[in-house]
């Protein structure tokens, strides 16, 4: 789902979503920001309740840079408790 911000400029996109356990909402959008077509960027978490959700489209009042500040998200191999690359968008 593409992201914008309040004036509809392009942000990025939701690439995934943390689940709350048991899975009854959703907590955070997982996002990768900062690099060059996707080379180097990185992921972060928002919160879902940042977002407002309209025309399949997802608003986030936040700028570039504080999208580079938000929490980084790895994806963790549980065999062996590092994380797993593959697979990022």
């Amino acid at each position: 789902m593409d992201v914008v911000n309040n004036n509809g400029e392009k942000r990025g996109k939701i690439s995934n979503l943390i689940l709350s356990s048991p899975p009854d909402s959703v907590l955070f959008a997982i996002m990768p920001v900062g690099g060059f077509l996707g080379i180097d960027a990185k992921l972060v978490t928002v919160p879902v309740d940042n977002f407002k959700f309209k025309n399949n489209k997802a608003a986030l009042d936040a700028s570039e840079e504080e999208l580079k500040e938000a929490p980084v998200f790895y994806y963790v191999d549980p065999a062996k408790n590092v994380p797993n690359l593959i697979g990022i968008v």
